[in-house]
């Protein structure tokens, strides 16, 4: 009843804001979609950095601006498709900046009014935190080139060569020159360091030492990091930025310059002696250390937000019609002939040209269907005994037997080659190996973030998974590749599906799947279907070879590896391996939307409507054939038909 309500409130909400206009993309009034231009006055998070000019550039909203001497109006100097962040002006004016455009973060350079932008930098590195040295002939970075850690860098701008100044196990990040241009500051985990050319380094500002001196562990655990350090004209000091928790401060050594200012964690520009220009409280700001004073840089910065001109999708809710029911994670039999799938929540079996037989039939949540090696059983997952377990079936009678029952929740089964063991997931990414002749489960792989479902080799010695391989540890930017694990070491190795920056599309079930003979392993790369040959513990022993130019989902074999079914768009197809000839698999499974009927009162603590500010509270809503009828407030009326009662709830659109 309750989800009869909440479908009512939808169409209720859809028509009151909807437009009798007809015209595609029209708002509420019906006039067509038109450009805004928006001003702002502050910024989060922003970067400013002095020009030589007495200019500051800023990046804002992605965007690079150009604030003049004193304050003013903001020169927009990029587009928001460029994606900048980080500028630094160069001594002949010149900006350099990271940017996320095409896909990475590479580091470019443009001239003072944003033109002839050049990219420095290429390929799947992350190049980070530019900073031009005091002459103007290089640029210092992070980047995780070697990847693993963050590392300090400098590119030559004449020659384009690059030169690794650090090479620490940690991360070591924004750096920043030198007045004199013979050193780089930066932060090494969570303390700012310097290193010359030749590698010598010196730490200026130790880790902050936690409140108990007893505690071992860095203070960057408590909450307490370290940001952006600048080192002073005479080489003297370092500011840098403090963050505690909810508190920013700008720092001079160890000594903090700001008090109750939310500072933002960018490197300052020096613009003088005892001046630092940096951002906090969302405006741009200069301080004059000796004197402990502070004035603002005022700035107005327009940008134009475009209307979408677009078809509004149509929504028939009284719609009765039978419709084609979306079938999930198919998977074929051992021998060829049949498929599991899930589809209305529950687990179907269907032969190959026949008819869905409904496998489960309950109110709960089912998924991962799988076969055993032999077809005469399956494994799936169920939250009927109040969440996920693995439930093991005859596929012939209603024999089950539940095999799982761990804390937490458990998904992802997979039969191991002779059926004698089952892999699972558990609901934090650790993978699972239970023996079932004895019930013993052992953790084969820990807890990893959104792993794939794992897959047993030919002699069931090694699993395959899908899984993050990170560039490092800073971010967690990285690919999902092939991760396999020997099964009685636990040793893992990662491999990618093909070239070094490939990356398996989604990781929940776009493989690797191995073949039953051991030979291939099936995966999704670019929404396309692959097979790569590789030897028994899944080392990859040629190139990835597209089965054909569908788009692609959810593989799994048949039992004699010349076979594959996958999912494409909403069909489901059989592929020769060979050939990669597909024919497309019928599944006559149909399904009519249940329409509400009657009357039914819902009695909510609060309501909002989706178009003003405050709730209103204590209502009934008195719905009548799958309609709102009326809203009014709590007791004005005698409840109606059914009495829904959501007295602490709020109810909205949605």
């Amino acid at each position: 009843m309750a989800a009869l309500a909440v479908i009512a409130l939808i169409v209720w909400f859809a028509v009151a804001a909807g437009s009798d206009s007809g015209e595609p993309g029209t708002n509420a009034e019906g006039s067509l979609p038109r450009e805004a231009d928006v001003t702002v006055t502050e910024g989060t998070n922003i970067t400013a950095t002095a020009a030589p000019d007495g200019s500051t550039i800023m990046d804002l909203h992605g965007m690079l601006y150009r604030v003049p001497e004193g304050g003013g109006e903001a020169e927009k100097l990029s587009d928001p498709e460029h994606e900048v962040a980080r500028p630094h002006v160069g001594p002949d004016g010149r900006i350099v900046y990271q940017s996320y455009d095409g896909g990475d973060f590479d580091i470019w350079i443009a001239e003072p009014d944003g033109s002839d932008r050049e990219k420095i930098t290429d390929g799947y590195f992350d190049y980070r935190e530019p900073r031009w040295s005091p002459d103007g002939t290089q640029i210092t970075f992070s980047s995780d080139r070697d990847k693993g850690s963050y590392d300090i860098w400098t590119i030559d701008i004449d020659s384009g060569e690059f030169t690794q100044w650090t090479s620490d196990p940690g991360d070591e990040t924004q750096p920043s020159w030198s007045s004199d241009g013979e050193e780089i500051v930066y932060i090494n985990g969570n303390e700012i360091a310097t290193v010359n050319p030749d590698g010598d380094t010196e730490t200026l500002v130790e880790d902050p030492a936690p409140e108990d001196p007893s505690e071992e562990e860095s203070s960057a655990e408590d909450g307490m990091t370290v940001h952006a350090p600048a080192m002073s004209p005479d080489g003297e000091h370092v500011a840098w930025v403090r963050h505690d928790e909810n508190v920013a401060d700008l720092m001079l050594d160890d000594e903090p310059v700001t008090d109750g200012e939310d500072v933002f964690p960018f490197t300052p520009s020096w613009t003088g002696d005892n001046q630092l220009r940096y951002t906090a409280d969302g405006k741009l700001r200069d301080r004059t250390l000796d004197a402990d004073d502070v004035k603002d840089i005022p700035f107005e910065a327009t940008f134009s937000i475009p209307g979408a001109d677009y078809d509004k999708k149509s929504h028939d809710f009284d719609n009765t019609e039978s419709r084609q029911a979306t079938v999930l994670t198919p998977q074929l039999s051992p021998d060829g002939k049949s498929i599991l799938f899930v589809a209305l929540g529950d687990i179907w079996h269907m032969p190959i040209g026949g008819e869905p037989e409904q496998i489960t039939d309950d109110e709960f949540y089912e998924v991962d269907p799988v076969f055993s090696p032999d077809g005469t059983e399956i494994a799936y997952a169920s939250d009927k005994a109040g969440t996920q377990d693995i439930y093991v079936r005859s596929l012939e009678g209603d024999d089950e037997t539940r095999v799982t029952s761990i804390d937490g929740a458990e998904v992802a089964p997979s039969f191991s080659p002779g059926g004698s063991r089952l892999a699972f997931q558990d609901q934090d990414g650790a993978t699972y190996v239970l023996d079932r002749e004895d019930n013993n489960v052992r953790e084969l792989v820990p807890e990893i973030f959104g792993p794939g479902r794992p897959t047993w080799s030919e002699d069931g010695s090694t699993i395959a998974l899908a899984a993050v391989k990170e560039y490092s540890e800073r971010f967690r930017e990285g690919t999902s590749q092939i991760l396999t694990v020997d099964v009685e070491s636990g040793q893992q190795t990662f491999q990618a599906p093909g070239e070094q920056d490939s990356s398996i599309s989604t990781r929940g079930d776009d493989g690797p799947v191995w073949s039953p003979d051991g030979t291939s392993l099936a995966f999704i790369v670019n929404s396309q279907l692959f097979t790569m040959d590789v030897d028994d513990s899944g080392r990859a022993t040629g190139d990835p070879e597209p089965v054909n130019d569908d788009i692609a989902d959810a593989p799994s074999w048949s039992g004699d590896s010349s076979s594959l079914l996958y999912l494409s768009g909403d069909e489901v197809k059989l592929a020769d391996v060979e050939s990669g000839d597909a024919e497309t698999i019928d599944v006559p499974l149909d399904v009519e939307p249940d329409i509400a009927s009657g009357t039914q009162t819902i009695q909510a603590g609060a309501i909002w409507d989706g178009t003003t500010d405050t709730l209103r509270e204590n209502v009934d809503i008195v719905v009548k054939d799958n309609r709102i009828d009326t809203i009014t407030d709590r007791d004005e009326q005698d409840p109606q038909g059914d009495v829904i009662d959501l007295k602490d709830k709020t109810v909205m659109p949605g």
